[in-house]
């Protein structure tokens, strides 16, 4: 439709050219008297096309030389003319897609971010942004920027469209380089096994990572299901087992089993893959799952006396006893102190382009730690927890700190034989030694790299 309406206009233009250049021809042509007509009746003056034979005049003059300069005149510019008319509206109108393309696909793309619900798109979003283009810019801004495409269809098209496009761009970046995987299966709101598998890669000298994909297993999760789905997807990824380097799975059974578990399917056809058990996993279990709740405690010690010890009071809750006991919330204040440093912990080796080595450093830099807390508490040194040293020392409780102190101490032992089970000698400092220094690691933990000697010779001088 479009086509054909650029080609109307272009013909419309066209004639218009034209006939104003037949005006140009009788302006130009001298005048005549009116009694002196050709062969059809009409005035001598008018021409029905510029390639008739010129006539004569009255008094001997021939026309010859004017009519075929505007002869040559109307074939060189009259065409040329409607073909500039033409192609500069075609070239509007293909900008004009574009950015109505481009513009569909970044308001696609903050929908896909924000997770927000496709419909709003033409219900919400676009006519508020109208009414504020014609009110701040005029109804010809407000015009264009309502034929921007944002139906709910539409949205969703465009974000398959860049979900495709980023996965055919990430498979083109670890087609050819080593690769290591982390896989892990969950179970989501509809009761349904999801099987989450991300890859970390070298692009440009930096490490990525990104989700490889995500895919729903059927039946159970067992190990043959969950190989078979990953290999799968490798596969039709064109990605080979033999260029993948590692594999970071949780605990379970199913996952790491050297026989019948998902790693030895693994080593079946890629053997030489190191198989790592999740530090934050572990993390996670040496601390008997309690990720959060150092936040919780901290903000009860925080409002004991303001809010909760008056909510209890008023319930008339036996709870209430406990907030006015110094020897409870002494205790209270050190498990706050104690757990929100886990959670530092757990944050810290968490994020983006983290590595073994780093976050084995932390884990077991904090091991050592709970090690000497426990020693210093026995000797009721307890400034490493700043809630309980500020509250024993506010309320001159430091006699009620010599009942709690041995209380303290078997905990601090407790957390660090938990790290102790799950961060085994693997993990140590030793073993990785050599990557950090290349040049100066030794021992007996490692294996050293030589270069081969090269011998030069000395060289006499010219001449």
């Amino acid at each position: 439709m479009e086509r054909w309406l650029i080609r109307r206009s272009t013909s419309k233009d066209t004639s218009t050219d034209i006939t104003e250049a037949s005006d140009d021809v009788n302006s130009e042509q001298p005048s005549t008297s009116s009694g002196n007509k050709g062969h059809d009746g009409h005035n001598a003056k008018t021409y029905s096309s510029c390639t008739r034979k010129p006539e004569t005049s009255k008094n001997g003059k021939t026309l010859a030389n004017q009519t075929s300069r505007l002869c040559s005149k109307d074939k060189r510019l009259f065409p040329t003319k409607g073909k500039r008319s033409t192609r500069t509206k075609a070239g509007d109108n293909t900008e004009n897609y574009n950015s109505c393309q481009s513009s569909t696909y970044a308001v696609a793309y903050l929908f896909a971010q924000r997770k927000e619900a496709h419909t709003i798109g033409e219900d919400l979003i676009k006519p508020a942004a109208v009414a504020m283009c014609r009110a701040m810019h005029g109804e010809k801004v407000a015009g264009d920027l309502d034929t921007i495409p944002l139906s709910n269809d539409t949205v969703r098209r465009r974000i398959h469209d860049i979900a495709d496009d980023i996965r055919c761009q990430l498979i083109e970046r670890v087609k050819n380089v080593r690769y290591a995987l982390q896989i892990d299966e969950s179970t989501d709101i509809s009761n349904s096994a999801q099987l989450l598998v991300f890859i970390r890669y070298s692009f440009d000298g930096r490490l990525h990572e990104d989700m490889l994909f995500c895919s729903t297993l059927e039946g159970t999760c067992t190990e043959d299901a969950i190989f078979t789905e990953l290999d799968s997807k490798l596969r039709e990824m064109g990605l080979p087992w033999d260029q993948c380097v590692g594999v970071c799975t949780d605990g379970a059974g199913a996952m790491l089993g050297k026989r019948k578990g998902l790693r030895g399917k693994i080593m079946q056809v890629a053997p030489n893959v190191n198989f790592t058990h999740c530090i934050i996993h572990r993390e996670a279990l040496a601390k008997a799952r309690w990720l959060s709740r150092g936040k919780v405690l901290t903000h009860l010690y925080q409002v004991r006396d303001e809010e909760v010890r008056l909510f209890l009071l008023e319930c008339g809750s036996t709870l209430s006893v406990h907030l006015c006991d110094s020897i409870w919330l002494a205790n209270l204040a050190y498990l706050a102190s104690i757990y929100e440093k886990l959670n530092e912990l757990n944050l810290s080796i968490q994020g983006p382009n983290t590595n073994i080595l780093t976050m084995s450093d932390k884990v077991n830099a904090f091991r050592g730690k709970l090690e000497r807390w426990a020693v210093r508490s026995e000797e009721g040194n307890v400034e490493m927890f700043p809630l309980l040293e500020e509250f024993v020392e506010e309320n001159e409780l430091h006699a009620c700190l010599d009942n709690i102190r041995g209380a303290i101490a078997t905990h601090l032992r407790s957390l660090f034989d938990h790290f102790k089970k799950y961060f085994k000698e693997e993990t140590t400092l030793q073993q990785n030694d050599w990557i950090r220094q290349p040049f100066t690691a030794t021992g007996s933990h490692h294996q050293i790299w030589r270069m081969p000697c090269l011998n030069f010779r000395v060289m006499e001088p010219y001449g």
